[in-house]
């Protein structure tokens, strides 16, 4: 159970589809909308895995987001190239960070 509320803390939205402008936002740390759209990604998790390991025709791309903390800095990377071995995710960031110097 701990270890799919981390992998549930990593999906905020499933992306199927192409790339996409990188624009930076910032968010308050209790952000009600944020928070209701972090809660509706948590509990799709094993939707998303289920799409993940048998897409579809037009199931392409898939990413994650994930939060990297340093310190007091948070920062939320797409992270692309997903896979799922039955325990974690595994993928490789799609974007370099601009508060998390170290992610």
């Amino acid at each position: 159970m701990r270890r799919w509320a981390a992998v549930a803390v990593l999906v905020v939205v499933a992306v199927l589809g192409c790339s996409r402008p990188r624009t930076v936002i910032m968010v308050e740390d209790k952000d009600p909308e944020m928070d209701a759209a972090i809660a509706q990604a948590r509990a799709e998790v094993p939707v998303f895995v289920k799409a993940l390991q048998a897409p579809e025709a037009n199931d392409r791309f898939f990413s994650v987001k994930a939060a990297i903390r340093e310190g007091e800095d948070v920062e939320h990377f797409w992270i692309d190239d997903v896979a799922y071995d039955g325990t974690a995710f595994i993928a490789g960031a799609a974007e370099q960070g601009d508060e998390a110097e170290d992610a």
